[in-house]
């Protein structure tokens, strides 16, 4: 054990000590107590001085934002108005109007729940009311799109595959 670990053993057994006067224990008690804080002292120490695998240190701090951004989702759906919160409005929308560029859909052809989200996002129709109902309707006929196979698409357009290369 090293200087420093054999200070922080003394400091535990002197703690121990000044305990044991300021709580008026019996000289038995006390003992035990002392004792105590020499063994924590001496293992602290022994612990300290093993070389034990670690893991290596992150390259990249991780992103922060993700639980900040759940949690937010969830107050916005969770709101004490009778409709749902915009951010979650909005946030559904603009991932539906990615799935539906993606699949080359004109969003003015979809019908349903998922049309009235995304007026209610246009402000098209500001007398769509998304409540939670009409939310988690859109979010599963947006699921229901994104799955469906690209063949029973409207505008779907099969790309070639691309080239190999000749080595």
């Amino acid at each position: 054990m090293t200087a420093g670990q054999w200070r922080v053993t003394a400091l535990l057994v002197v703690l121990a000590l000044a305990s044991a006067l300021f709580l008026r224990l019996d000289p038995a008690h006390a003992v035990v107590l002392v004792t105590a804080a020499f063994t924590a002292g001496v293992v602290n120490g022994i612990l300290d001085n093993l070389d034990a695998d670690r893991l290596p240190a992150l390259s990249t701090p991780p992103r922060s934002r993700g639980l900040a951004e759940v949690q937010a989702l969830e107050f916005s759906l969770s709101g004490s108005q009778s409709g749902v919160g915009i951010r979650a409005v909005n946030q559904l929308a603009d991932l539906a109007a990615a799935a539906l560029e993606s699949r080359r859909i004109n969003p003015l052809t979809i019908e349903g729940p998922l049309a009235t989200l995304l007026a209610a996002r246009r402000g098209i129709d500001p007398s769509a009311v998304v409540d939670a109902g009409v939310f988690d309707a859109a979010m599963d006929q947006l699921e229901q799109l994104v799955r469906a196979e690209p063949d029973v698409l409207p505008g779907h357009r099969r790309l070639s595959p691309p080239p190999k290369d000749s080595q």
